[in-house]
């Protein structure tokens, strides 16, 4: 199979996967909102501590995840399986002191009073953390491994099971058995733990534990830029989170995470198409065809813009009615916000185009320096414009952000000497900022849906995406 179709197959594997956790998350977000035994203020306790241990989880993965998929696809059969039993025996150690030690601390403290007034009200959500923790770090590190051998289909299955198994453990938690917080974390760590289960059943010999502190080495060393970016996109992305609790208040940031959901949902489904990419790009830039990386890279970034902007501006049209569907009329206040949160997503998906062709150039160094610089503008603007705008300054630290990274990384792929189409790029943009900036009007929904259709339409014109190329997708989906 060519590197082409392995790709296209993949990408499509990894689609129909995240496809059903996409449902999953929606019917989970409807349940969670919902259920009777769960507050607005609950929830916001819940994304508090899921987000608590999503920033643990790149802490200390090291940015292996990230790393693996090249790692391994650029490795001989023999290093692969060192390189893969080395990673997975060496940070599951780490979880588990980790864990060890977060449960410590939560024994050790007997007096709230003792710590400062910003971490008090949250300290008794710390021993939910480290279940969540654990089973994410080895999840995430075995999906990429999966990702780098090109098991696109065992990585999709562990996708599919954990989407169906949390489902069943929250409506049964929270619906039958009437739970609260805790039995939220439990549904969510079950089904964790169940597809890392599944992946380990599916790795043969690679499931023994074994250790080459070389090789482990080796891999952190290239994954250090990658580590560093992870942590400065988290920050960018997610601790907005925490200044909204800390600024405009615990409700209003459950209601920011929920509402953010709905760009989740579109980031998942889009980023699903990526996750094919970067050893895929990898692999050409090694046998030095840059022709056709350069092809792969400007027909990627024009499909996902389409996918990006077009899925943005259709969630926009359904406005209230969305949020309604999705969660409760609790939720109705983040529906501005959400606006400016799917423009943001969709920068930002298309700087991880960008940052995986770096990475696949070996210059991760570059994603690094780009996302820190985008860290201090959210950051930054996060702390002048919430006390003032409240969560819509958040939304609009966010597209700032985003499009910092992506006018940045954009910059260094051309340096790079991968021949990035400019001009489809700044037609790109101009089209989607007028695009929004007419939808925000506050039109009819069917006037905002023909503004979907019209940006949509003048991307083909533009031929920024060609029909060729959606043409040879099609053709390589049907071969057998």
């Amino acid at each position: 199979m060519t590197k082409t179709r392995t790709m296209v197959f993949g990408a499509a594997q990894s689609s129909a996967s995240v496809f059903i956790s996409m449902v999953a998350l929606l019917v989970v977000g409807k349940v969670m909102t919902n259920a009777p035994g769960l507050s607005v203020e609950t929830v916001a306790h819940f994304v508090l501590v899921q987000t608590s241990a999503d920033f643990l989880i790149l802490l200390f993965g090291f940015g292996l995840p990230h790393a693996l998929p090249k790692l391994v696809a650029a490795s001989l059969a023999q290093e692969q399986k060192t390189l893969i039993r080395s990673a997975w025996t060496v940070q599951g150690l780490v979880g588990l002191l980790v864990s060890a030690v977060l449960l410590l601390v939560y024994a050790g403290v007997t007096s709230t009073e003792l710590l400062p007034d910003t971490w008090r009200p949250y300290f008794p959500l710390l021993p939910l953390v480290p279940g969540l923790f654990m089973a994410g770090l080895l999840r995430d590190l075995l999906l990429a491994a999966m990702a780098g051998r090109n098991a696109y289909g065992y990585r999709a299955m562990a996708i599919v099971l954990m989407s169906v198994v949390q489902v069943g453990l929250v409506v049964i938690f929270l619906l039958g058995m009437k739970g609260e917080l805790n039995h939220l974390v439990a549904a969510f760590v079950g089904a964790y733990a169940m597809g890392t289960l599944w992946l380990f059943s599916r790795m043969g010999p690679l499931c023994r534990p074994g250790m080459d502190w070389k090789v482990y080495f080796a891999a952190l060393r290239f994954s250090f830029p990658l580590y560093l970016n992870s942590l400065m996109t988290f920050t960018y992305l997610r601790f907005d989170l925490f200044l909204v609790a800390k600024y405009v208040g615990i409700v209003e940031a459950g209601i920011y995470e929920i509402v953010r959901r709905i760009p989740g949902i579109l980031s998942r489904v889009v980023n699903s198409f990526l996750v094919p990419y970067l050893p895929t790009m990898s692999a050409l830039l090694a046998e030095n065809k840059r022709d056709e990386a350069t092809a792969l890279l400007n027909r990627s970034l024009g499909i996902i813009a389409l996918l990006c902007y077009g899925g943005t501006f259709a969630a926009i049209s359904l406005g209230d009615n969305l949020v309604r569907l999705l969660f409760s009329e609790a939720y109705l206040p983040g529906v501005a916000v959400m606006a400016y949160l799917l423009f943001a997503i969709s920068l930002a998906i298309q700087a991880g185009v960008l940052s995986h062709t770096l990475t696949a150039m070996n210059k991760p160094r570059a994603v690094t320096w780009a996302n820190g610089i985008s860290m201090f503008v959210s950051v930054g603007l996060n702390l002048a414009l919430l006390p003032t705008l409240g969560m819509l300054g958040a939304g609009m630290a966010a597209i700032a952000a985003g499009a910092v990274s992506y006018l940045l990384q954009g910059l260094m792929v051309r340096r790079q000497g991968l021949h990035l189409n400019v001009l489809h790029c700044a037609v790109t943009q101009i089209l989607a900022v007028l695009s929004f900036m007419l939808i925000q009007q506050g039109f009819g929904a069917m006037l905002q849906i023909i503004l979907t259709l019209g940006f949509v339409t003048a991307l083909f014109l533009f031929r920024v995406v060609q029909v060729e190329d959606l043409k040879k997708t099609a053709q390589i989906l049907r071969r057998p």
